[in-house]
């Protein structure tokens, strides 16, 4: 019953105090149900207005058929399913048939019989990268820096130490004449959960 696109719950109440980096489940509305009607031998202006008024989406692929031309001969959804408002059914339309080479398929048919052309697959989208979440305890991290402060080496050594025993990588990078002690923090990496696809940057003082 909420209108498409507007919130209907969340996990937690308002007001409450969670920790940082957790997640929030937001539930959203798709809208009400519908009723796909039957638009199949319809003539395709006339499809579309009827998927229209029902609260439906629409597109078209072509194909030659024994079907006057315009004429829908297939509908991606059958008729009286019952599906979100707003949801988008492919229609198959007629562009008559192909032989004769008058056929208005795109031209690519020179009345040879070539098969009826089919819509070409869309490539599946690329996979997205999956990582092993994993944890820098900033705590730990700064203890180990200043149990080596004033060795930029032995400061790089514990970082890499630490970190790389969960996480992707680490890029350390020194920094000059900064008034600092030889292996000072100076920027980087701010405790908490981190992605294991990632490379951690920090900035360490050397002298």
């Amino acid at each position: 019953t909420v209108e498409a696109g507007q919130v209907i719950s969340y996990s937690y109440k308002n007001g409450d105090t969670i920790k940082n980096d957790e997640a929030i489940v937001i539930i959203i509305s798709d809208g009400k149900k519908k009723t796909v009607p039957d638009v199949v031998g319809m003539n395709k202006n006339s499809a579309a207005n009827a998927l229209e008024d029902a609260g439906f989406g629409y597109n078209f692929v072509y194909k030659n058929s024994n079907s006057s031309k315009n004429t829908v001969i297939a509908q991606s959804i059958d008729a009286g399913s019952e599906v979100s408002q707003g949801t988008t059914i492919t229609l198959t339309i007629s562009n008559g048939p192909s032989s004769g080479g008058n056929s208005n398929s795109g031209g690519n048919n020179g009345g040879n019989n070539n098969p009826d052309p089919e819509p070409q697959p869309q490539p599946d989208p690329e996979p997205e990268p999956s990582c092993t979440p994993c944890n820098v305890n900033e705590m730990l991290l700064r203890n180990r820096i200043s149990s080596n402060l004033g060795n930029y080496d032995a400061v790089v050594n514990a970082i890499r130490g630490y970190i790389q025993e969960t996480c992707a990588g680490v890029n350390i990078t020194p920094e000059y004449d900064t008034g600092k002690n030889d292996g000072y923090f100076i920027s980087g990496f701010r405790g908490g959960n981190t992605d294991s696809c990632q490379t951690l940057d920090f900035v360490i003082a050397k002298n």
